[in-house]
């Protein structure tokens, strides 16, 4: 079948019976896209469709490929393909699920474009396939949660045929697969330069200039160093440096192997000349998009930084946040899962899905299903799809990976070449190649900032600890971001100790860990010998590091609800030379209320995730306290030992109810002087069924003591 729809004709794809329910029915109740209440909910609509197939070769979709069924081919290679198995999380399911039975189900999934409100749009804009891969006997584990792979697929409106675009309020697809065609160029220049000369926000300065640069304008390309840039820069009237960032993916340890690299052995050799040959395919596509905006230079990390020169490294990391602000523009490619992956040509292959509407007939014609990104999955969370910009970028690798979360943060402009679609953002505004334009979807660093603003940025970075291939760069990957930080604050370099600050130490000591998949031991004693005995000391106990994805109660009130209830003295020792890079050691000493608990501890209600759980008190004593531990036990009892409670601060809410909250510590024994470990928070939990005052009477009736916390 080749549908025209009074345009381009388009080779539909051929379905098997069962891929036959993507040419969905509208005229389905379930299809409506206005509530009742005349607002646009997203919608979730399971079709018709569930498959039984088993790991690791799904047979079952391979022997319908091969009898001809577009689909289950695409579904199969992307389940399977390299490309896809770049993501590190599809990577670890299937190695965990080797040799298994899989359930495959698909939905279709419409969320309003943020600024949508209109009551007369026939149905949401963003729509999405979602394909779903189940472990079949739905494989429960210990905390009695399902968890599954999402393959998503954008689906967007094709080349003629706007009437089923129109029709669907379909994301309409980048018809040029040449993403530096001049059309493309012309679009991102106009961008840049109505950022440049219109918007209110800090612009990057170009009086800034990196230690090197690529020149990409002499031929051949060649590295360039500072002296050279800036007697370059002196014959421009005004003088001036402008240059391009690059933010990408290396990729894993393999895929690293292809990266052209700076040494200080071949530096001579780069500063003379470096062949096209020799770049990788992000590299090349970033070099011409470079001369194509017509900017001389490019920075990019693994030509511009001494790799294997651990001073270089260290004292360009720490420059992060100027190199990437004052980057005229960032390329940004979420499109390339590896430097080996080019973000020039469009490589994920479409298909074309035959459409006619039975609730108008002349609406007729095919749309696009091209695959995005794939993500574990909980039933009732749904991921956010709520603009394009989320769908085609937030789930992407160079979203999830702890050196990009910088570069994304501190760059003033960025071109993001994303699967589906190509973006300008800035402080100011989202603007898409489609046309359409959106307020900035992006926290916007360059403006003002205060105290709780950190704390917000380590509750998005914190998730990304396992999107670091050396786990010791946690510190150096947020460096830049903390390096402009206390640049805003006027704090001193000695302020910052192991990712807090010491003015607000009383709370960024009270994080708790908010990951369904917790990186924790299952045993107090595990953790203790674990804290003791590092395989990678990241940071001291009481510093969040390392720890998969945290919360901050200073997240939780405004900063003037916050009061601090103790002393603080911190110190940390720097690694090297890079203030807010690695550490090898530090303490905290606090002098406040000191309380032992007053019973073993029990889990709270029944929630979906056993390790999001608070504790509770065992024993009914009326006291509203709320325990996160540091560690998973595998029991409902944790045994009060020799825990102790710290308390470090209190909040007070809209309601003017005051919480009171602190850390757990264990004493380490290993030492010769007394010293602790942090091994967990806790919080009071105000509420009707307990006296107003309850936790402050607890703690007023404690001695005021002394702890030493490594």
């Amino acid at each position: 079948m080749t549908p025209t729809a009074g345009g381009l004709a388009i080779q539909a794809a051929k379905l098997c019976k069962y891929c036959q329910v993507l040419s969905f029915n509208d005229s389905d109740p379930r299809f409506k896209g206005i509530a009742e209440d005349g607002t646009q909910p997203y919608l979730l609509v399971g079709l018709d469709y569930q498959v039984h197939d088993s790991l690791p070769d799904l047979l079952v979709l391979h022997e319908s490929a091969k009898g001809g069924c577009d689909f289950c081919r695409l579904l199969r290679d992307t389940i399977l393909s390299e490309d896809s198995a770049a993501d590190d999380t599809l990577r670890q399911f299937l190695e965990e699920k080797q040799q298994c039975g899989v359930e495959l189900s698909l939905e279709y999934y419409w969320m309003p474009p943020q600024d949508c409100h209109s009551k007369s749009s026939p149905a949401p804009r963003i729509m999405i396939l979602t394909a779903i891969l189940d472990t079949e006997y739905h494989d429960v584990d210990e905390e009695g949660d399902r968890s599954y792979m999402t393959f998503s697929f954008l689906i967007e409106g094709c080349e003629g045929h706007d009437t089923v675009a129109r029709w669907l309020q379909l994301h309409d697809s980048t018809s040029c697969a040449d993403r530096l065609h001049h059309s493309v160029i012309s679009w991102a220049k106009s961008r840049i330069e109505m950022c440049a000369s219109k918007h209110s926000h800090p612009s990057p300065t170009e009086e800034f200039c990196p230690a090197r640069l690529l020149d990409v304008h002499s031929e051949p390309i060649r590295l360039v160093e500072y002296q050279d840039i800036q007697k370059a820069a002196r014959k421009m009237e005004p003088p001036s440096v402008r240059y391009t960032a690059l933010s990408y993916c290396w990729g894993n340890k393999d895929q690293s192997q292809q990266q052209l690299l700076t040494t200080k052995e071949n530096l001579p050799d780069r500063l003379v000349s470096i062949t096209e040959q020799q770049l990788t395919p992000v590299l090349r596509d970033a070099v011409l998009a470079t001369r194509l905006l017509s900017i001389r230079y490019l920075w990019v990390d693994s030509l511009c930084i001494l790799q294997g020169d651990r001073r270089d490294w260290e004292h360009q990391s720490a420059k992060m946040d100027e190199i990437y602000r004052n980057a005229y523009v960032t390329i940004a490619t979420p499109v390339s899962g590896f430097c080996g992956q080019g973000f020039r040509y469009a490589t994920r292959k479409k298909l074309y899905i035959s459409f006619r509407s039975l609730l108008n007939l002349d609406v007729r014609g095919c749309f696009s299903v091209r695959y995005l990104s794939c993500d574990i999955g909980r039933r009732g969370y749904p991921m956010d799809y709520s603009n394009i910009y989320h769908a085609d970028v937030a789930y992407s690798r160079w979203a999830s990976r702890g050196w990009t979360f910088q570069e994304d943060i501190m760059s003033t402009r960025l071109l993001l070449f994303g699967p589906a679609e190509i973006f300008f953002r800035c402080g100011e505004t989202t603007s898409y190649l489609c046309g359409h334009r959106a307020e900035s979807l992006s926290f916007n660093f360059h403006t003002r900032l205060d105290r709780s603003d950190w704390y917000w940025i380590l509750q998005s970075y914190s998730k990304l600890y396992q999107g670091l291939s050396c786990p010791a760069d946690i510190f150096p990957a947020l460096s830049g971001i903390a390096t402009a930080f206390s640049r805003q604050m006027q704090y001193l370099n000695d302020d910052y100790v192991a990712g807090l600050w010491k003015d607000t130490l009383f709370a960024g000591l009270a994080w708790t860990i908010a990951d369904a998949r917790p990186l924790k031991q299952r045993s107090l004693p595990e953790l203790l010998r674990c804290l003791e005995s590092p395989a990678i000391y990241l940071s001291p106990s009481w510093a969040w590091p390392g720890k998969g994805r945290v919360e901050f109660v200073y997240c939780c009130y405004a900063n003037r609800s916050l009061l601090s209830r103790c002393t603080t003295q911190a110190y940390v020792t720097a690694k090297g030379d890079n203030p807010f890079g690695e550490v090898e050691g530090g303490m905290v000493r606090i002098t406040g209320k000191v309380a032992e608990l007053t019973s073993d501890l029990v889990l709270s209600e029944a929630s979906m995730i056993r390790s999001l759980q608070p504790w509770i008190l065992k024993s009914n004593d009326g006291h509203p306290w709320r325990f996160h531990l540091d560690w998973d036990p595998w029991d409902d009892l944790v045994l009060r030992g020799k825990l102790k409670m710290v308390l470090t601060g209190s909040g007070t809410d809209s309601r003017r109810r005051t919480a009171y909250f602190g850390i757990l510590i264990q004493e380490n024994k290993t030492s010769p002087e007394v010293r602790y470990y942090r091994v967990g928070s806790f919080m009071s939990h105000p509420t009707d069924r307990h006296p107003r005052n309850s936790a402050k009477q607890f703690f007023d009736r404690c001695t005021i003591q002394t702890v030493d916390i490594i």
